[in-house]
């Protein structure tokens, strides 16, 4: 499956929280679970609209263990722009844009590299009118589907 990408989101393997993150995945959404957030069984997504609090959760991520960057790419987390798609390299998830509700309605999305599910999560609530992708609309519409 895949996740939303709006604004700034930090992803990171779900693998990865469960063994890095102390308490592992149900500690971490007790944690983070006032973010926009929203998961499959592979990847976690949290959406950040202010860069500072998105570099906040980093750094106490890295302090934990998580590697942010190896070698000039994303090592266990990336940070994904709705716009632009990821900040730097990332070799283990893929950035494109799904279709959704009425067949012309496209969002921003990631998904693990080589998932074929185009199906997507949300965060609990979400809706497209009057979300960020709605409002600023940034999604190319001839861009190729790849989530």
């Amino acid at each position: 499956m895949a996740v939303l990408v709006e604004a700034l989101c930090v992803v990171v393997r779900r693998s990865t929280i469960d063994s890095k993150y102390p308490g592992g995945w149900e500690k971490f959404v007790a944690d983070h679970g006032t973010l926009p957030l929203c998961a499959d069984e592979k990847i976690v997504r949290l959406g950040f609209t202010s860069p500072m609090e998105m570099r906040i959760l980093i750094r106490e991520m890295e302090k934990l263990g998580f590697e942010y960057m190896k070698e000039g790419k994303s090592a266990e987390i990336a940070i994904v722009d709705q716009s632009r798609g990821f900040m730097a390299p990332c070799d283990w998830l893929e950035y494109g844009h799904v279709t959704i509700g009425d067949g012309r309605t496209r969002i921003a999305a990631c998904r693990l590299a080589g998932c074929p599910s185009k199906n997507i999560v949300l965060p609990l609530g979400w809706t497209y009118r009057h979300s960020l992708s709605d409002r600023y609309r940034s999604v190319p519409p001839k861009d190729p589907v790849k989530a």
